[in-house]
């Protein structure tokens, strides 16, 4: 029996004239004959080789990167990036190495934040890399008891990894500032 019915994921649309294109349905089995590595997509990038939304695995990477921020365990905020990363603690100033993220994210860790994205994630992809972005506002409490509220633009590269998991590699949350 033909079991890739049940697996049906979408279309794909390939010109076919000028004007005119033709979609055709697609599905997990077609994408694992067309790939080279099963374990990567082929010009799909909405989708993983299992059906899984790619968009949605980056945002779960994000928000459970944040989340770990925001409990102060800075072993798995680090787990969640490359061991090459570059991340942007004050606006224009990129840092890299791990005792330097380490120190940044303890910095922001000490402020007990809380991270909100409210106005929601935009995600692109293209094989084994992704851009996220999403405006942010955090609240927290500076060493001294002073109310700090923050807000800016997250605009994140992450690479997909073996097991199809996402890592970040670049991670500037001070997006907006050339535009401010």
């Amino acid at each position: 029996p033909n079991t890739s019915r049940n697996m049906f994921i979408g279309h794909v649309d390939f010109p076919t004239a000028r004007f005119m294109s033709a979609s055709i349905p697609v599905n997990i089995c077609m994408i694992r004959m067309l790939s080279y590595d099963c374990r990567r997509t082929i010009d799909y990038p909405q989708f993983s080789n299992r059906g899984v939304l790619v968009q949605q695995n980056v945002i779960d990477t994000v928000s459970a990167m944040t989340a770990a921020l925001e409990r102060g365990d800075i072993d798995t905020v680090m787990s969640f990036y490359v061991d090459d990363a570059v991340v942007a603690f004050e606006p224009g100033e990129p840092v890299r190495g791990e005792q330097h993220l380490r120190a940044g994210f303890a910095a922001f860790a000490a402020a007990k934040p809380e991270f909100r994205y409210d106005d929601g994630h935009e995600v692109m992809t293209t094989g084994d890399i992704a851009v996220h972005i999403a405006p942010w506002t955090m609240s927290g409490t500076a060493p001294d008891g002073t109310p700090i509220v923050d807000s800016g633009l997250s605009v994140a590269t992450l690479r997909r990894q073996v097991d199809d998991s996402w890592k970040i590699m670049l991670d500037n949350p001070f997006g907006a500032r050339l535009i401010s």
